[in-house]
């Protein structure tokens, strides 16, 4: 397929590779179209995200909550998360440029950033029942406890994708997780309150 919008095969073939991935399976890189069309489509990931991530804002506890009622602006607010939420899209693919061009790794930079983005929705599926529990039973509590679990999980998997896609040391994949975690702890903390 060669349109903006990947079509429902894709994104299933595409949702399966990320899967396979998790389950240490290398097999699942197969599944994707590395493409440079496959690459702009891989993005398409972010619709799927996007309905995770709204709801994830809008049960996080106190000062990350998206909007306070006293807010003077809940507009102003909203596009400031739309910005955010495009920017930390894109910060880490661009900023990977560079980086792959370092390490030497530019071969497998368009596998690597289409096999990120198809496990960012395998990623932000996995924060839902813990965040849900822990806003159900307040700050604290089995919940929270889950949702750590969940954010070591998390940052695994993306260590190995990067380890996996880019065919990478164990050291330079966990590197470039910090990477992207610091670009998107840097992002976000521009549009707290």
């Amino acid at each position: 397929m060669s349109g903006a919008v990947p079509g429902w095969g894709e994104i299933a073939r595409s949702l399966l590779g990320a899967w396979r991935l998790a389950r240490l399976d290398r097999a699942g890189m197969a599944l994707f179209d590395i493409s440079i069309p496959g690459f702009w489509r891989s993005f398409f990931a972010s619709v799927l995200v996007a309905p995770l991530y709204i709801y994830l804002l809008a049960i996080a506890p106190g000062d990350a909550a998206p909007a306070a009622a006293e807010d003077p602006d809940p507009a102003w607010r909203a596009v400031v998360l739309i910005v955010a939420y495009a920017l930390e899209w894109a910060a880490f693919p661009i900023a990977m440029i560079f980086l792959a061009r370092l390490l030497g790794l530019t071969g497998y930079y368009v596998g690597y950033i289409i096999a990120a983005n198809w496990g960012s929705v395998l990623q932000m599926a996995l924060f839902v029942i813990p965040a849900t529990l822990a806003w159900l039973g307040g700050e604290g509590g089995f919940g929270a406890f889950l949702t750590s679990l969940a954010t070591l999980a998390a940052l695994l998997y993306q260590w190995i994708i990067a380890r996996t896609a880019l065919q990478t040391t164990a050291v330079v994949a966990a590197a470039l997780v910090i990477i992207d975690l610091l670009l998107g702890l840097l992002i976000n903390a521009g549009v707290r309150p």
